[in-house]
């Protein structure tokens, strides 16, 4: 079997989708400027400013327009103690199987860890 036709791992698949549709800034395709997070500057870190009921909703809106294979269940939001948006845990059901999943989307931060909050 050839690399190319091994067959794909659904649950990475959809992991890694949730990933990159929460790290890509709104507007960095030139085909779909539409796709990605809207809480993020154009260099990928989360903007400032931004408030836990706007991220929770935005992520909602963003994985059910972009992934169609899960239902989400529950957006944890986690911040610095600079108020930095620092990660986001999905907890998700893939609608094909039934199974639940969480995955967890981190960003930049130059923070030391014993000052998140």
């Amino acid at each position: 079997m050839r690399a190319y036709e091994t067959p794909i791992n659904e649950e990475a698949d959809i992991q890694q989708s949730i990933r990159e549709i929460l790290t890509t800034p709104q507007g960095d395709r030139a085909t779909r400027p539409e796709f990605g997070f809207p809480c993020l500057e154009r260099t990928g870190v989360p903007r400032s400013g931004l408030t836990e009921a706007e991220v929770r909703e935005t992520a909602m809106a963003a994985l059910n327009t972009y992934e169609p294979r899960i239902s989400v269940g529950k957006i944890a939001v986690y911040w610095s103690s600079s108020n930095r948006l620092i990660d986001i845990i999905i907890v998700y059901t893939v609608t094909a199987t039934g199974k639940r999943h969480t995955t967890a989307v981190f960003y930049p931060n130059d923070e030391p860890e014993a000052d998140w909050k």
